[in-house]
């Protein structure tokens, strides 16, 4: 009994602590596609946080059901409450917690399916054939969902930003202090060019703000290519989060506009981008589920 104890205590220990080091490779990949820091828990919710979330909430499960090996499940959830009531304690003694309490409970709110598929993955990772077969279908599916979500930001944007933008932003002066183009050649030869910018803006209260642009289709404008010093643009922020903002000029101007690139177009392209993915995801939970019926009908 007390060997059990001692080694619950270790797997949460070494689940919290080498789960975050194991998230540190795709922490730092994130940030580097996006140009500046997106990804921790006491940043603003995303996309590309949510999937940093995600990944670190599996990967602590997995190494707390590793070291356990039994109650992966039980692990993985008590893992993720005991780290809110730390936060929450944390917030109480430095007195922010009206103010961060909300943030902290989403994120772990996020973490915790993750958490817990993660330990009972951890838990009985020396499986029979079907079932290894079956959690390798798990894997991939879930791999191709959140790098097609990944992906699809990456392109697309957050459609609820851009919205809040075509209502209620104001303008501000900024200036474009970076360029970047990439050229590719399909293979029938064609060229096809993308670009982007890397802008600042200050706020009204002296805060100033560095964010990398979208990539667009197309090469750089001409009077942009030689960049020797800041080009002067108009930044569109938003009041109550001057933090999210785009370039004026970009982008969808209007609602309808945002209904049929968003809506539309973004919507197909993101149901294109999941569609594998959670066929195969499909495909292993009834694998699991029903292991030798799936593996003679393939």
């Amino acid at each position: 009994m007390a060997k059990d104890v001692i080694r619950f205590i270790l797997a949460l220990v070494g689940g919290f602590f080498l789960g975050a080091l194991l998230a540190l490779p795709i922490e730092a990949i994130i940030d580097f596609i996006y140009g500046h820091k997106v990804t921790g828990i006491h940043m603003p919710i995303s996309i590309p946080n949510i999937i940093y979330i995600i990944f670190l909430g599996f990967i602590s499960g997995f190494v707390a059901g590793r070291i356990y090996k039994k109650s992966g499940m039980l692990l993985g959830g008590t893992l993720i409450a005991l780290q809110l009531f730390m936060c929450i304690g944390a917030l109480m003694v430095g007195a922010h917690l009206s103010k961060e309490i909300n943030h902290v409970i989403l994120v772990h709110c996020i973490e915790l399916l993750p958490c817990i598929f993660g330990g009972y993955f951890g838990e009985n990772i020396k499986l029979t054939n079907e079932r290894g077969y079956a959690f390798k279908k798990i894997l991939w599916g879930i791999g191709w969902i959140l790098t097609a979500l990944f992906l699809w930001h990456g392109i697309c944007g957050n459609p609820l930003t851009e919205l809040a933008l075509i209502r209620h932003a104001q303008i501000t002066p900024g200036f474009i202090t970076e360029t970047w183009e990439d050229v590719d050649n399909d293979d029938h030869g064609r060229v096809h060019w993308h670009h982007g910018f890397i802008y600042t803006y200050t706020f009204s209260d002296g805060r100033q703000f560095t964010k990398r642009s979208g990539s667009w289709f197309g090469p750089l404008p001409r009077e942009l290519r030689d960049l020797q010093q800041p080009y002067a643009i108009e930044v569109e922020y938003l009041p109550d989060d001057p933090s999210k903002s785009r370039i004026k000029g970009t982008g969808s101007d209007s609602i309808g506009d945002w209904l049929w690139r968003k809506m539309g177009l973004g919507s197909f392209l993101l149901f294109l981008s999941l569609a594998p993915g959670v066929g195969i995801l499909r495909n292993g939970i009834r694998a699991l589920r029903h292991p030798k019926e799936l593996q003679e009908s393939e």
